[in-house]
This record gives C-alpha cells, sequence and structure tokens, in this order.
C-alpha cells in the first residue's frame, strides 16, 4: 500500500516502527506515525520533524505563491491550516461528532479549539510579508511589518537549514545508489574508519577492496602485512566513495 498517495475512507492513523520498509519517505525521514485526513491531506511525525502533505486536488486551493507538496510543522503548517481552515473545522468537528476524541495530528485537534482569525494571525505572523506582497501591498504601507518581520527572519533561517537538510538526505540518496552498484573488486573508502584485532594487532582501516559472494557483500583488509575478509556492520548507514579498482 502507498500511504502517501492512496486515501483512506475516513481519518485514519497510521503507525510505524523503526526500520519498517512500508514506512512512507517523508522530507525528514521515514514516517513513524502517518494520518490520513481521508480528504487529500496527510499529517505526518518522524523521530526529528514532521509536517503535512497535500495532494494534488488540495494543492490547487492554496495560492500559487504558498503551494508546494509538503509544509513542515513549525512554520509551514500555517499555511494550510489557514486556508484550507472551513473544510478542516469541519472535518474536526464531524469527527467530534460521530466518533468522539479527534485522531492525533497536527492539524485537527487545533481546530477545534481555533477560529478562523486565530488561523489567519499564525499564518500572518510567518508570512505576513508575502501576503502583504502578493496584494501589492509594500513594505513602507504596511504599519505592522515590525510586527512580523521579526518571525519572517527565524523562518528565513529555517528555510536555509531545511535546504541545507534536504541537500544532505539528497546526497545520502545518491549514496544509496552507489551502495546498490557496488561491483566486485572496486576499493572503497569509508568515511568512519572500522576496528578490528588480528592476529593480536589492533587496526584501523578506512580503505577495503570490495569481494561479493552471490547476495553477500565482504570486504578484504590488507593492511600492514595483515590480509583477510572481514563483514562490516552497519556498513550500508556509513558514508563512503569509490576509489579505484583492486
Amino acid at each position: 500500500m502507498s500511504f502517501l498517495t492512496q486515501t483512506a475512507s475516513k481519518p485514519t492513523k497510521y503507525s510505524f516502527w523503526d526500520g519498517d520498509s512500508s514506512a512512507p519517505r517523508t522530507p525528514w525521514g521515514p514516517a513513524q506515525t502517518l494520518v490520513d485526513l481521508a480528504n487529500g491531506v496527510k499529517s505526518v511525525s518522524t523521530a526529528g520533524h514532521g509536517g503535512i502533505r497535500l495532494n494534488k486536488d488540495k494543492q490547487k486551493q492554496i495560492p500559487k505563491c504558498f503551494r508546494k507538496t509538503w509544509y513542515e510543522e513549525d512554520c509551514e503548517a500555517a499555511i494550510v491550516v489557514y486556508f484550507l481552515y472551513d473544510e478542516l473545522k469541519a472535518l474536526a468537528d464531524k469527527q467530534l461528532r460521530e466518533n468522539g476524541p479527534v485522531v492525533n495530528s497536527a492539524v485537527l485537534p487545533y481546530m477545534r479549539s481555533s477560529t478562523k482569525e486565530d488561523a489567519f494571525m499564525h499564518f500572518y505572523s510567518w508570512f505576513g510579508g508575502a501576503w502583504d506582497a502578493r496584494r501589492g501591498v509594500t513594505k513602507a504601507k504596511v504599519d505592522s511589518f515590525k510586527d512580523y518581520s521579526d518571525s519572517q527572519r527565524v523562518y528565513e533561517r529555517y528555510c536555509n537549514d531545511y535546504d541545507a537538510e534536504l541537500e544532505r538526505i539528497a546526497r545520502e540518496k545518491v549514496a544509496q545508489r552507489q551502495k546498490g552498484s557496488l561491483q566486485d573488486g572496486v576499493r572503497v573508502e569509508f568515511a568512519s574508519p572500522f576496528q578490528f584485532t588480528f592476529g593480536g594487532e589492533n587496526l584501523t582501516v578506512k580503505t577495503f577492496i570490495v569481494r561479493k559472494y552471490g547476495r553477500k557483500v565482504r570486504f578484504e583488509v590488507n593492511e600492514k602485512g595483515n590480509n583477510f575478509l572481514a563483514h562490516l556492520t552497519g556498513w550500508r548507514n556509513t558514508s563512503y566513495s569509490i576509489v579505484g579498482n583492486a
């Protein structure tokens, strides 16, 4: 089942364990929980962060300058809450009437206690500059500019950190593709060394020769006159580069 592209028939919460191959991939890593609101809106949380995902139909309800697929939970979720407020509020109220407590997510519990004005003020505190620019209002014409400029600078710093995190994830994906294409006989160098005790001698090794036996991958050590095959625990989660052939 593709939890990100399929839509549940009613608001449903899914949980995933660490290492679960079925866990949806998000910009912040594998999901630990996913709440499908059954209307094209999904709320996710991971080990470190979370956010909201909109399908293409829901994205069309967001002004173009704020339109995207993923909205992180700290700042950008305010965009979704404000522009989809009426629908999300009705959904929260309906679920409360029919099913008791609202499904735990980053969206619905907030809708129970907030007004649309609350949602707008939260949105405006982060994105007031972009909102006013969209309406043709310049900085000089906005008396409240100082009120939202500080939070916009915080958001800009967040975006810079977020972009750096996306670059890191992209690099990891490239590394994963490299790992899947390791050929027998290539020489690899790991970013972090591995420790061995062989023949009574302690060895610190970063460079190995790949030896493949069917689907098994072993690493040949040729260090200080010592030659042996090693099974490297966790090597797939360690950054490395291919530095040549044996």
